[in-house]
């Protein structure tokens, strides 16, 4: 059975949603393991939170989506602040997969400490590209990051990597 064809009034019969923590909370006990009352999920590796239920990896954010909306999101969902785990509806919007890509973290190899930027010692400049897109050759760091900026505002808007709240 896939998520998705999980009658959305079947999950709210199974499911509370705390909005001011964004936690799913078990209301039914469906297997053996369920504590009625309790946070409903585990952490995934890569930060996301997911519940089993009814032989379905579920992930919990979309579930949120699906019981707040009345509809399974049809594409991808973004969490506004970067918090994987953070599933307040207000952190939660429909995005492409292009999108969700550009409101992704820095890279763990990333020297520069800026999306985008890459530092060439030997030249002394910094390249910036956003994606596979060539957006020039800086002499220093700011420049670099301004350049990134404008032009991240122009082709991103709210989608922006740099328009996410300081601290997330």
């Amino acid at each position: 059975m896939k998520s998705q064809s999980i009658p959305i009034e079947i999950l709210r019969e199974i499911f509370s949603y705390d909005p001011t923590s964004g936690a799913l909370i078990w209301q039914k006990k469906v297997a053996s393991k369920v504590v009625v009352g309790t946070a409903a999920g585990c952490m995934r590796p890569d930060g996301y939170l997911c519940v089993r239920c009814f032989g379905c990896l579920m992930l919990v954010h979309r579930v949120v989506w699906a019981m707040h909306h009345g509809y399974w999101p049809p594409i991808e969902v973004d969490h506004i602040n970067g918090i994987k785990s953070d599933n307040r509806i207000e952190n939660l919007r429909k995005t492409t997969i292009k999108q969700n890509r550009q409101n992704s973290k820095l890279r763990w190899d990333n020297s520069t400490g800026e999306k985008g930027i890459t530092f060439y010692p030997d030249r002394g400049t910094y390249l910036v590209r956003i994606q596979n897109r060539y957006i020039g050759r800086f002499r220093s760091k700011e420049d670099a990051v301004d350049a990134r900026l404008r032009e991240e505002e122009k082709s991103y808007g709210e989608f922006s990597y740099h328009r996410r709240p300081a601290g997330a």
